[in-house]
Order: C-alpha cells, then structure tokens, then sequence
C-alpha cells in the first residue's frame, strides 16, 4: 500500500488538538522552527498538522515513500519519567493510548513507511539506560538504549494496549528528544530561527524578519486548526499540510514587498501638514505596519480581495485632483462602499500603501 493511500484510508484516531490553543502554542512554534530547518536542507518535504500526530513530515509532495512522526509536549517543572509516558490517558467516552502507546500506533499503521516516531519536549528525560546510569544529560535518547528491564515494561504497555506486537524494529526508530525552544517565550526566540534561515537565503531587513515569521505562522496556525472532514491524499495536503513549494510562495512573495517604513514617515509628514490629528496618524501608523505582514498572507482571501477592489478603485480615480492625499483617501474609500466604522485607520492605511506601491506618491 502506498503512503499517499495509507494516510488518506487511516484517520486520525481523535484531533482534539485543534482546539486547545493553549496547548498547541508552543508545538506550533516548534513546527515554525521545524519547518525552516527542513526547507534549508533543500530536499522536498510535507509537513502535516494535527492529523496522524501533532507533525508528521513526509518526504514528497507527489510521491511519498517514508514519514516521520512528532509529538510536542512541555513539562515545566520536572522531568520526563518512563512511568509518565507508559502512563494511560483517561476520558470518559473512551479508553486512550498512553504516550508510548500512541507512538507505536504510528509505527503500526505506517509499517512499511514509518522512519521515525519523535516524542519533542522542553524537558529532560529521567530514563534508566544500558551505557550509563541516567539519562539526564542527553539531548536525544533512541528507545533502544535503554536498560532491558525498561523495555520489557515498553513491550507489556504495548501488548496490553496492542494486544499483540512486535517491538522490532520499532525500538530503533523510536526516538525521545529535547528542544531548545523557551517555554515562556518561545515566539521571540524562533526569531532568531527566522534570522538564521532569512541570512541563508540570502538575508533581508528587521522588519521583513517580523513579516516572515508571521506570514508562516499564520498559515502553520489556519492548516493546524483546520477541523473539517478531509478526503483524499490532495485534500490532507490542501487543508492540513505546507509544502516546500508553498513554503517557497510565501518567501518570494515577501521578497517581493519592500520595506515601507521608511515610506510611513514621509506619509506621516503629509498628514501632518494637513492637519491630521497626531492620535490619528499614530493610529494609521499602526495599521500600516499590521498591513505589510497581512498582504503577504495570500490565503487571507478577505485581504487580498479588497486589495483587488482598492486598486480598482485607485485607476477609477486616477486623474482625481484632490486638494490633499486625506482627500483623496475619502474619494476612495467612498468608491469602496464599505461600512468600516471600526477598521476605518486600517482600511486608510491599506490604500495609502497600495497607492505608494502602484504610484509611488
């Protein structure tokens, strides 16, 4: 059976992940890091969210052949014990894996293309191992290395919640492995992710450092949260995955985007002369940089649809001879027909901005 039909003929068993955001705060940050490391290796690549795992990474977006999956959990304070990851889940509806348990069942279902099942945590494990006394010190631990009297109290957990396995070869592919990411502020610290991947690529200024990463979050954050039924290989890869072609869009599309905050100063300037208020202008001048981030976003389609409409609206009223660019920004905004009572800043910094970039005021 290919991979592309034993991920679409196997459903996840529960995806109650994509709606806890608490939870999923720090394992969708650990994807952004994640992902960006994967795109540096140049090799292609799925990345797949709360589906079959929390990540699973598959090695093709035509035609996958192996899959690799993780889960992402934090304990603060404390250590990863064995006992905690052979301990059983309880819920009302329904008997649930233990951790190890889940981590066999991908193995299970993926057999003959499972390359490695990944427990990822901010915290250390407490394991007993067959080299050395503790395992404290290490940053990444195989199932394998443990002591064999550990592995047999693996090998009970699974055949009580298995029924019947075979642990070979899941012991060498079955890996426990520390982050580095911070618990308390791991968003600030995948910048500096961001950074090394942007000076890879060839570099670009602080702002867009700011614009990347929140563009990838945001569509990391939209394929995680996505809860509908999905059938198909294309579909999971549509609604549930990134790409590293789409990866590729996202990049370009930011490279393709100056950096307007030198702009918003000789904007801010105009304003002034004609007398709008500072509170106003410090509010355009908020939305104009929320709006750099946000047109990068091509799956925004309210976004990017009314940057259709305001450019439409800008050639109808190319010749316009305004007494002023506020005024102008009326005329405008009155040819978009929009009720903006509460976005009315956004929406003016909006067409400034496509107005500098088509016409370079």
């Amino acid at each position: 059976m290919t991979l592309k039909v034993t991920l679409n003929s196997n459903k996840p068993r529960d995806r109650g992940g994509s709606t806890n955001s608490n939870r999923t705060g720090f394992q969708l940050t650990w994807a952004l890091c994640k992902l960006l490391e994967l795109h540096k290796g140049g090799e292609d690549y799925v990345m797949i969210f709360d589906y079959h795992d929390d990540i699973a990474i598959v090695d093709s977006a035509s035609n996958p052949s192996a899959i690799e999956f993780y889960q992402i959990k934090t304990k603060d304070p404390g250590t990863w014990s064995l006992s905690d990851l052979l301990r059983s889940r309880k819920s009302k509806k329904k008997n649930l894996l233990s951790i190890i348990g889940r981590m066999y069942d991908s193995t299970k279902t993926f057999k003959d293309h499972a390359k490695s099942v990944n427990f990822i945590s901010n915290a250390k494990f407490n394991f007993d191992l067959s080299s050395i006394p503790r395992s404290l010190n290490s940053p990444k631990i195989c199932l394998n290395e443990l002591k064999d009297g550990e592995r047999r109290k693996v090998a009970d957990k699974l055949k009580l919640e298995h029924k019947s396995v075979t642990l070979v070869p899941y012991e060498a592919t079955t890996h426990f492995s520390i982050t580095d990411l911070s618990v308390r502020d791991h968003e600030n610290h995948a910048v500096s992710y961001v950074l090394q991947f942007l000076e890879h690529i060839g570099g670009v200024k602080e702002f867009q450092v700011k614009a990347v990463q929140q563009a990838i979050a945001a569509q990391i954050r939209a394929k995680n949260n996505y809860e509908w039924n999905i059938d198909g290989y294309e579909n999971i890869i549509r609604y549930k995955a990134i790409t590293k072609e789409f990866l590729d869009k996202i990049v370009n599309s930011n490279r393709s985007y100056a950096d307007l905050s030198s702009r918003w100063t000789e904007v801010s300037q105009v304003l002034t002369s004609e007398g709008v208020h500072f509170s106003i202008r410090k509010e355009i001048g908020t939305r104009w940089k929320e709006y750099e981030v946000l047109r990068m976003d091509e799956a925004n389609l309210t976004i990017q649809q009314l940057r259709v409409n305001i450019n439409t609206a800008l050639n109808k009223h190319k010749g316009n001879n305004a007494d002023s660019l506020m005024g102008y920004i009326i005329t405008v905004k009155r040819e978009l027909c929009l009720d903006v009572a509460n976005t009315e800043h956004f929406l003016t910094a909006m067409i400034l901005i496509e107005y500098y970039e088509e016409r370079k005021l």
